[in-house]
């Protein structure tokens, strides 16, 4: 699709037109136009979440009812993430456990990948629009949280555990701590 936007953007055919998120006021606006009610809480907890991106606004207000995030949200980030290569892939998973903003040298340990592929996925996450860079800071942040829960949702437990591990491990080589795992005082 890119590329053949790109032939036509040249011939003057098409004109690529950058649109902001929505701010918490018109995502309360949109809200209550959708038949949700709108709190300011609400507004402001949909805004973060969806950073304003109006289709994500639109579907979580006509599912607020049951609080579960639609299909139909669901179902557009994962033909965005089945697109991905696979350190790509294995990069977001990681950052998805990580956080909502996480520093690059803590992804780039904890992902495990080699410093060309490391930088290959960045583009890539970069370049789909998954994550943004994090202004003035060497940290990478999801660029909705949506796609952080929907990504960190499809992870079975065992490799969230692993991923979790290699996070522990990073931070603590990071900080000179060695880390051991929770256990619970009845186990």
């Amino acid at each position: 699709l890119d590329a053949a936007l790109g032939e036509l953007g040249r011939d003057g055919t098409v004109v690529r037109v950058s649109v902001g998120g929505l701010d918490e006021a018109d995502v309360a606006a949109l809200l209550v136009a959708t038949g949700g009610a709108a709190t300011t809480a609400d507004a402001a907890s949909v805004a973060r979440a969806t950073r304003g991106n109006a289709f994500f606004v639109t579907e979580i207000a006509e599912h607020a009812a049951d609080g579960s995030l639609p299909s139909s949200v669901r179902d557009s980030l994962a033909v965005r993430l089945g697109r991905l290569s696979d350190p790509a892939t294995r990069l977001v998973r990681t950052a998805a456990v990580a956080g909502a903003v996480t520093p690059v040298d803590v992804l780039k340990d904890a992902s495990g990948l080699a410093d060309e592929q490391f930088l290959d996925a960045v583009d890539e996450l970069l370049g789909s629009g998954l994550l943004v860079e994090e202004d003035g800071t060497p940290a990478l942040a999801f660029r909705h949280g949506i796609v952080q829960q929907v990504v960190e949702d499809g992870l079975v437990l065992v490799r969230r555990r692993a991923i979790h591990a290699r996070l522990a491990d990073t931070y603590g080589a990071m900080s000179g701590a060695v880390l051991q795992p929770a256990t619970r005082p009845d186990a």
